[in-house]
């Protein structure tokens, strides 16, 4: 009896490659401004400044934006004591759905504040600024009592990435595969601190059930894992955390290689 012959299945190899990016205003005030402004202009064409960026989405569905953090730099050069300088930032609309950041600055000088965009906090934002598209940041400042304020920087970037300095719950971009699969890329932070970069193995539903496969610490780290295998379809996460609470660390490319039978 002749038997058939023993066919085996090639595996499938294929590389995800995504670049996001840093994301950056560059300074919005060329020189000085002295705010006059009482109260919070009405409509996105009175804005004291405004920019557009472009974050980029993943090509690959597989791939999902988890957290984007955003950071906000303005210096104050002068006011006349009282400090009652108000600042809010918004996304696309002037409404609380929109609204970035709502901020009172009590001190001159420069003033950093970072802001991150996922899923329950800040979600109509975070639904906007993942999908790939231009959006516009609209900057108001005013000073209720008069005070006129003088501010020289105001400049915003989003990429990304994460500002909080508790890494080991916060996941910024989640891969979805079944099979083996190795991820490298390389993850800087914009502020004075060190960030952390860890690649985790999580079921569907962000439950953890690995360890770290790798972790570093550095201004900016080119990282790669050994290959990981994953039994049924299981996620990976890429965690960031950094130690200053006003840096945000991020990514600037990653690639991402699958094997699947």
């Amino acid at each position: 009896m002749t038997m058939p012959p023993f066919v085996t299945s090639k595996p499938i190899y294929e590389t995800i490659a995504y670049s996001p990016g840093l994301k950056d205003t560059t300074d919005l005030e060329a020189a000085t401004k002295t705010i006059t402004a009482t109260e919070e202009a009405t409509g996105t064409g009175n804005a004291d400044y405004s920019a557009a960026l472009t974050l980029t989405a993943p090509s690959d569905t597989r791939m999902a934006i988890k957290r984007i953090a955003t950071r906000l730099s303005v210096t104050i050069d002068s006011d006349d004591g009282t400090h009652d300088l108000k600042c809010r930032v918004y996304v696309d609309e002037q409404d609380a759905n929109h609204m970035l950041f709502d901020l009172s600055y009590t001190s001159t000088g420069n003033q950093l504040s970072v802001q991150d965009c996922l899923t329950g906090t800040k979600e109509t934002i975070f639904n906007l600024l993942k999908d790939g598209n231009a959006h516009t940041f609209y900057f108001f400042f005013w000073s209720p009592g008069e005070h006129a304020p003088v501010i020289s920087v105001c400049q915003l970037w989003e990429a990304v990435g994460s500002s909080s300095i508790t890494w080991g719950i916060v996941e910024a971009l989640r891969i979805t595969h079944t099979g083996f699969l190795q991820v490298s890329g390389y993850f800087q932070r914009t502020g004075s601190g060190n960030g952390t970069i860890a690649i985790v193995p999580e079921v569907s539903g962000g439950t953890s059930i690995g360890h770290r496969v790798i972790s570093t610490t550095s201004v900016a780290t080119m990282i790669s894992s050994t290959p990981i295998q994953l039994v049924g379809k299981t996620d990976i996460g890429l965690l960031f955390g950094g130690s200053v609470a006003t840096d945000i660390n991020w990514i600037e490319t990653i690639h991402v290689t699958l094997r699947s039978n």
